[in-house]
């Protein structure tokens, strides 16, 4: 293992950004295939992401001493792309409040996070295969899973080598052709997004199934070699598989209901309780039989907000 520094910006009043990744399989990114990156912590928030890229990293360091990462074979993985919104606990670019990973593929004479994306992308051109550990817009749980964005290259076949039990392939809005997984695609990178557990709240459990699942992807793909449990036979969901779920209420959410739970139709799954009064003022009731796949965390709902997923 190699920790190596990326890049660098410059900072008028505090130290300059430094960007560090963990180098396995070679001394430098010019040697070997460029394989597959493992990207993380690109908003300030995204705590159990950096957690996840951490304990990959002490996984890959001991299965590099056991000669388990395959010769000619080059994994970087970087914990943390914006430091500085993790150190001022911001989601997005403190000074601006824009975020970086609508910024892909950059540009190096804009604005900062332009020129933050500009020179990550710059690091990652090349690589095969991309994993982008990642939030939603929404913070929230969700059951772990692998996104794609559909670009017109349907490889979701080869995503079931993560093991998990979902993968979602998903048409992107306009505003998702500047993040990294649609801008990876362009240029020829096989991009996975992996989601799972809540940004802020650190699950162990679902943190060890989320860097499993990226060690079977590599097992599967021959970037490493060990025995290894293989994890679920996964199911493909597309948007038509997804229902939103959304309060017209405003008030405080009571989720009666887990990630990750079967539930009837009619079920109550959640309420949503008067803020001055504490009366519940609304049912929320499952459309469908279906899957939980996503809980928001705030303890308040919004009127026409949206509260959950589910799974047809």
């Amino acid at each position: 293992m190699k920790k190596i520094l990326l890049f660098s910006k410059d900072s008028l009043y505090r130290e300059n950004m430094k960007v560090y990744g963990y180098l396995f399989g070679a001394e430098s990114l010019e040697e070997g295939e460029k394989t597959i990156a493992v990207v993380s912590g690109m908003r300030g928030n995204e705590y159990t992401q950096v957690y996840e890229a951490s304990q990959l990293v002490r996984r890959l360091r001991l299965l590099e001493a056991q000669g388990c990462v395959r010769e000619g074979k080059t994994i970087l993985v970087i914990p943390a792309v914006n430091p500085y919104s993790i150190n001022s606990e911001k989601r997005f670019w403190p000074s601006d409040n824009t975020d970086i990973n609508r910024m892909f593929p950059g540009y190096d004479l804009g604005e900062t996070t332009q020129r933050v994306a500009a020179s990550l992308f710059e690091v990652l051109d090349g690589f095969k295969y991309g994993i982008h550990l990642t939030s939603h817009y929404i913070s929230g749980k969700f059951v772990p899973h692998v996104s794609i964005q559909n670009t017109g290259r349907d490889y979701t076949e080869s995503a079931k080598a993560f093991g998990l039990a979902y993968i979602r392939y998903r048409r992107p809005s306009h505003y998702d052709t500047t993040t990294l997984n649609y801008n990876w695609q362009i240029w020829n990178t096989r991009a996975y997004s992996l989601y799972g557990g809540d940004d802020k709240q650190v699950d162990r459990d679902v943190s060890d199934r989320v860097v499993n699942a990226i060690l079977n992807f590599m097992n599967t793909n021959g970037i490493v070699e060990f025995d290894h449990h293989r994890g679920y036979i996964s199911s493909v969901i597309t948007d038509e598989d997804i229902i939103v779920i959304k309060s017209a209420e405003a008030g405080f959410f009571d989720c009666y209901v887990r990630v990750g739970e079967f539930v009837r139709k009619g079920k109550k799954i959640a309420g949503i309780l008067d803020t001055g009064s504490g009366e519940l003022v609304a049912d929320i009731t499952a459309p469908e039989d279906g899957i939980i796949f996503f809980i928001q965390s705030n303890p308040l709902a919004f009127a026409n907000s949206q509260l959950m997923m589910m799974i047809r």
